[in-house]
């Protein structure tokens, strides 16, 4: 059942017979024979909890820990069934697709255990000035993110919050990439399931935004607003002033191209503008983007795109992460009945977004 209890996932996670939904729990404690859990460095905190970089007492290797302690019954449930999602997917076919080591648990304390993606997300490494980005770089990208959502979707599970903070590489020295963080994905009956307001702002789907019924096709329509991203060097299709703006115009969907450099195949803008239209039947499906011309033809397309919009995309995520991270601040200060004052609020945010950039 859901609830049902509980042994470990084993380490050969390839071995295992994938046609059950169950999942694999053990007791949080057992983490610390498994791990060194004393030595963990920290990697990242948000509302969500914290992430720390733990090591294996076996052979050294390293792994992602995200550490929660759960308020409420409800979300200590929303993040077995994050894990119960991600479990599922465990499949050599899913190679881009994060590994799961284990999930842990204790009262009120919950322990996920992932790889460790050392190569961050896409768009940092995209965004270093030294980096040069090229077509053929963003079709290497794009092939990897169809393929992952083509497998996820074989076995019925939508992803609903593909965006470029979600894109991770397995190591610098790559270009080999990992999709992560399944807390908002659904599980869906015949390749469809009912939504709610779910997701990130100028990535999600019209669909999603009228909260109706996700598809296969929901997900590609946020791969069509990364591949913009990455072919414009970090123009926003639809974003616009606010999120308020920026829901308007994707219910409309009528992006522009004008931001994509010239020089930038047809083929490239023909597979975004497949991607990008209101109506889920008219979009492209995965095995018709596996065949579409942009990724078969084999042309080696070396135009170089210029990325400072990328930077400043990532300047304005860390400002957002750093006020996200302020909010939930004073919302708990408040609630322990000590007030902070519009000062204190505004240099809470500075000494916040100074963290993010380190």
């Amino acid at each position: 059942s859901d609830s049902g209890p509980l042994i470990s996932w084993p380490r050969d996670i390839y071995t295992r017979n994938m046609n059950n939904d169950i999942l694999i729990i053990k007791e949080l404690t057992k983490a610390y024979d498994e791990f060194y859990m004393d030595k963990a460095k920290r990697l990242g905190r948000g509302g969500f909890g914290k992430v720390y970089l733990i090591k294996s007492r076996g052979d050294e290797s390293e792994w992602a820990a995200k550490y929660q302690k759960q308020k409420s019954e409800k979300l200590r449930r929303l993040v077995q069934d994050e894990a119960r999602k991600l479990r599922y997917l465990q499949h050599k076919d899913g190679k881009h697709v994060m590994v799961m080591y284990g999930y842990y648990e204790k009262n009120d304390h919950t322990l996920l255990v992932t790889e460790y993606l050392r190569g961050g997300e896409i768009f940092a490494k995209i965004a270093d000035r030294s980096y040069t980005l090229t077509e053929q770089k963003v079709i290497v990208y794009v092939k990897q993110m169809v393929r992952a959502l083509n497998f996820m979707h074989s076995r019925q599970i939508v992803h609903l919050d593909i965006k470029p903070q979600n894109i991770m590489l397995k190591n610098m020295e790559s270009d080999s990439i990992k999709l992560i963080d399944f807390g908002l994905a659904k599980k869906m009956k015949d390749g469809r399931t009912k939504v709610g307001f779910a997701g990130t702002i100028g990535f999600m789907a019209p669909e999603v935004l009228n909260c109706t019924t996700a598809t296969p096709a929901t997900d590609f329509f946020s791969v069509g607003v990364v591949m913009f991203m990455l072919l414009s060097g970090g123009h926003e299709p639809f974003w616009q002033k606010d999120e308020m703006t920026t829901m308007k115009r994707t219910l409309k969907v009528e992006p522009s191209y004008e931001a994509i450099r010239r020089g930038v195949s047809r083929d490239a803008v023909d597979f975004i503008d497949q991607l990008l239209r209101k109506g889920q039947e008219s979009r492209l499906s995965g095995e018709a983007c596996m065949e579409h011309p942009w990724l078969v033809s084999g042309k080696q397309l070396s135009v170089v795109i210029e990325n400072h919009k990328m930077r400043s995309y990532m300047a304005r995520q860390r400002w957002n992460k750093a006020i996200k991270a302020v909010r939930a601040m004073v919302r708990m200060q408040a609630l322990l009945g000590d007030r902070p004052d519009s000062g204190a609020y505004s240099s809470q945010i500075g000494r916040a977004s100074c963290r993010e950039r380190v």
